[in-house]
């Protein structure tokens, strides 16, 4: 009786963290001062351990919790000065590009 509580209540657990992380998808593209993509460079939230990198194109994708609202966000690359921002900055922008020179 006590471990069929105990798994019921442990269910229960699981499903509301899972309803309680909702989140977004930060999407942008950074370019060089010629506008042209940068292929590869780090898109990370260094204090949440999330990261991903650029594509060939320089388009990237972040999934990000609300949580993470006013994290910054770090855009590296070798030979490129890193840029910081908050997630919130970020989202207020009306271009989604972001200029590493």
């Amino acid at each position: 009786m006590i471990r069929t509580i105990t798994t019921v209540v442990f269910i229960c657990m699981l499903v509301l963290s899972s309803f309680a992380q909702k989140g977004f998808t930060l999407n942008g593209i950074i370019v060089d001062q010629n506008n042209k993509g940068l292929p590869y460079v780090a898109v990370s939230i260094p204090a949440k351990n999330k990261g991903t990198s650029s594509n060939a194109d320089g388009n990237f994708s972040l999934k990000v919790l609300d949580s993470d609202f006013k994290a910054i966000i770090e855009i590296s690359s070798l030979g490129f000065k890193t840029k910081k921002n908050t997630v919130e900055a970020f989202l207020k922008k009306k271009t989604k590009s972001i200029v590493l020179f």
